[in-house]
């Protein structure tokens, strides 16, 4: 779906006709993906890391809301707290992976993780491009939702109940339900999905080991 197919839904179903806003309405769709893929971690990409000679940490570049797995020379490394780290295994504080050894300077180190996209912007933007999220077709209306019920509180549509039925069928009763946990249930039968590789920028931190 491009940006000028969901900003036409969103018009008939609200009637927002006007011409200024539809600024937010391109802002809520695109809150829309970005909030998607991080509830549901439908789209990941593989980043290639750039490891600092001797360091022990990097820090996520701003392309990556969230980290799914992390791979060190091919090998998969378990999650742990900061305080249980130990070989084979990484710690995530903040936006900064901390591993139990420094790297040497042939190591390689993969990060999967769900990918920040870049907006929305052109009427002929998709989704589905990994540019702007990668989101599979089928799970395109979850974003329609979001914006449906962001944009009808906005504007205190009462036939929604100001945006209550759209976040309803969006999330339900407790957050953890509605079509999330739908696309949340696909994605794990599938055990993730992957469109692409990206490049890793890092930047050191002033922690000691």
């Amino acid at each position: 779906m491009t940006l000028a197919e969901m900003r036409r839904n969103v018009r008939y179903a609200l009637g927002l006709n006007e011409p200024e806003e539809l600024p937010i309405i391109d802002q809520k769709i695109n809150d829309g993906v970005r909030d998607v893929l991080r509830r549901t971690g439908c789209t990941v990409l593989c980043f290639d890391a750039t490891t600092p000679d001797n360091e022990n940490r990097v820090t996520l570049a701003p392309g990556i809301m969230r980290v799914m797995h992390v791979t060190r020379n091919g090998v998969r490394l378990d999650r742990v707290p900061y305080e249980s780290l130990r070989s084979g295994a990484f710690a995530q504080v903040g936006d900064v992976l901390i591993f139990n050894t420094g790297f040497s300077p042939d190591e390689k180190l993969q990060i999967w993780g769900v990918p920040g996209p870049s907006k929305l912007a052109a009427p002929t933007d998709a989704l589905e491009a990994p540019a702007f999220g990668g989101i599979k077709v089928e799970w395109q209306d979850a974003v329609q939702l979001y914006a449906l019920a962001e944009l009808a509180g906005l504007s205190n549509d009462e036939t929604s109940n100001r945006g209550s039925n759209y976040r309803m069928q969006y999330e339900g009763q407790t957050g953890r339900e509605g079509r999330l946990a739908e696309i949340r249930r696909q994605v794990n039968k599938m055990s993730g999905v992957t469109v692409g590789k990206a490049q890793l920028e890092y930047r050191l931190v002033g922690l000691r080991r």
